[in-house]
């Protein structure tokens, strides 16, 4: 399996700098209750490479080979954890940056 923690916690930093940059730039704030929605963004995010390298190696035929033998037969389930498991990522991430999108009106 390729070392992908170096991308993985990229890709989570990647989107918590994103959101953490929107909601400041579209709100003109970053409070206490953004720690929140910036760490799970961070989360789900750090989960999005591993969740389609799980979906490939259950797809490759090639790959199927180096399963132990009592993961046999079960490649196609592993393929579809690896697509839940980006669904739940992509599902978390894309409603916390359309919050962050959004502009308060200021009061």
């Amino acid at each position: 399996m390729p070392d992908f923690s170096e991308f993985t916690t990229g890709t989570g930093v990647a989107c918590a700098v994103a959101l953490s940059l929107i909601t400041v730039i579209r709100q003109r704030r970053f409070d206490y209750s953004d720690i929140g929605s910036v760490m799970a963004v961070f989360l789900s995010g750090c989960n999005i490479l591993p969740s389609l390298y799980i979906c490939y190696f259950g797809l490759a035929s090639h790959l199927n080979s180096t399963l132990p033998p009592t993961l046999k037969g079960y490649e196609k389930y592993l393929a579809l954890a690896g697509l839940c498991s980006f669904a739940v990522s992509v599902v978390s991430i894309r409603p916390l940056f359309k919050k962050a999108s959004t502009v308060v009106s200021p009061k």
